[in-house]
């Protein structure tokens, strides 16, 4: 168990190291991956079971992968087609600065519950939002933090989400009373976000006078035109009528390809390579820094981490070093069983760097716990629901985080103190647990005052009569 625990702490800490030199995640990763390997080794797997159990995570990879290739072509064609630039055109002149920060925290929220995906939302809203920000001076870092608070409150939330369906299916809960529960144990958080980036935006004192100028340029370097929509609206039927999101995502694209060629008079080969390397305007324009992003080879980077995290989780299912962390432990209270869940996700999160991991390894450490406590499924995915949907998105090598920020484009993690929402539903949990422990605790002094005879409470009542008369007389004295 010793060596496990070493590989976990030394993996945190290369992982941590990397962040905050600036050099890539996968780095460490890479590192990590070879400890487990030798753990592997010495536990009697030979290198063709461990390459199997690479190759078992690489299978899980490749549907992530696969969505973050069309998340980099999604955001990419509605650059080219115009659609970014319409929404930034009018966002700029219907957001106003004084109230944008809880305007983008809103506005993703809901998108994020509509369509059911937080990569999604950013690719689709986030990089509009960004791009508003970035043309009226904002803080670049306030504003993520506005975004991806927004996005994983609606996601989270979604009767689409593909988080929640795993929640349901690790905890066998039912999956809209798992919806219902999300919204329920999110509004006093969310409401709490929201004044607080409208305190925000209020403090921020922005005006919107680069609204004029900024319109002039975009008109200057794209067509604006309502026929631009049509790709949002391509991915909002399909995403209702619960349309596989990498298919909805590659429709919207190809609407975006034909708008492209129509309306901005693009050729093939420029699409070709906007989809390919992302959009860019050329150094000489004013809105080089404000439209710009996507593009497929621009998620290598993110690409590399999700295979080599999925191989490191497929290495530590198949050996059974879970089984190992999984000791016995007294009756917790209700606050201890949620701490001891976040710790389990803080630490699926961290190493397995991504979201999905932590919602079904935490469950799967500690359901045994909720079922000693006495406490229901659905009380399991309550806690399982904050701690492993949320803690990821704290992590700056986990991928429930790094994706966002790497399409908005936003580098370093200025931005860490800024995910209100994720800090506030934390906080929030610990508080209705504690008053959880505290009205069972009532309870149990109710019981047992019931249970006693009548003679016992009558002399328990006289005892501490006496006592508090005694008090009394002291504090006089």
């Amino acid at each position: 168990m010793f060596p496990f625990i070493a590989i976990i702490i030394a993996t945190f800490i290369l992982l941590l190291a990397c962040t905050i030199v600036g050099l890539p995640i996968w780095y460490g990763l890479i590192v990590s991956f070879l400890m487990f390997t030798v753990l592997a080794r010495k536990r009697n797997h030979s290198i063709k079971e461990i390459g199997l159990m690479t190759v078992g995570g690489l299978k899980k990879a490749s549907i992530v992968v696969s969505v973050f290739v069309f998340i980099g072509m999604l955001s990419a064609s509605w650059i080219v087609s115009g659609t970014v630039p319409y929404l930034v055109y009018y966002g700029v002149q219907i957001i106003h600065p004084s109230v944008f920060y809880a305007a983008a925290f809103l506005l993703c929220a809901l998108v994020a519950f509509i369509i059911g995906t937080s990569f999604g939302t950013v690719a689709m809203v986030g990089v509009m939002l960004m791009a508003i920000a970035v043309s009226n001076n904002m803080n670049i870092y306030i504003a993520s933090g506005a975004i991806i608070s927004g996005i994983y409150f609606g996601d989270r939330a979604s009767p689409m989400s593909s988080s929640l369906a795993l929640l349901g299916a690790m905890c066998e809960t039912e999956h809209y009373a798992n919806v219902k529960m999300a919204f329920k144990t999110a509004i006093v958080p969310g409401v709490l976000t929201f004044l607080a980036f409208l305190a925000l935006s209020f403090s921020s004192g922005f005006e919107a006078a680069a609204s004029n100028t900024i319109t002039d340029d975009i008109s200057a370097e794209f067509v604006i035109s309502h026929i631009s929509l049509l790709p949002i609206g391509v991915i909002l039927v399909l995403c209702l009528m619960k349309v596989n999101v990498r298919i909805a995502m590659f429709a919207s694209s190809v609407v975006a390809w034909i708008v492209a060629f129509f309306v901005q008079s693009e050729g093939i080969i420029e699409l070709l390579m906007v989809i390919l390397f992302g959009f860019s305007l050329p150094e000489t324009s004013p809105l080089t820094n404000i439209i710009r992003g996507g593009g497929i080879l621009n998620m290598v980077n993110v690409a590399i981490i999700v295979a080599l995290s999925c191989m490191i989780a497929g290495i530590i299912e198949k050996v059974g070093f879970i089984r190992i962390t999984a000791g016995i432990e007294n009756r917790d209270s209700r606050v201890m069983l949620f701490l001891k869940t976040s710790v389990a996700a803080l630490i699926s999160a961290a190493v397995g760097c991504n979201q999905s991991i932590a919602v079904i390894m935490s469950p799967a450490l500690r359901k045994e716990y909720y079922f000693r406590a006495g406490l229901s499924n659905s009380e399991l995915a309550k806690d399982v629901s904050v701690a492993a949907m949320i803690i990821p998105i704290l992590i700056p090598w986990n991928i429930a985080v790094l994706v966002p920020v790497t399409t908005l484009g936003v580098s370093g993690i200025g931005y860490m103190p800024f995910i209100l929402f994720a800090y506030l539903i934390l906080i929030w949990r610990v508080f209705v647990c504690r008053f959880e422990d505290r009205g069972e605790k009532r309870l149990h002094k109710i019981a047992k005052i019931r249970e006693m005879p009548l003679n016992l409470m009558l002399r328990s009542a006289i005892i501490k009569f006496g006592s508090l008369c005694r008090k009394k007389k002291d504090r006089r004295r």
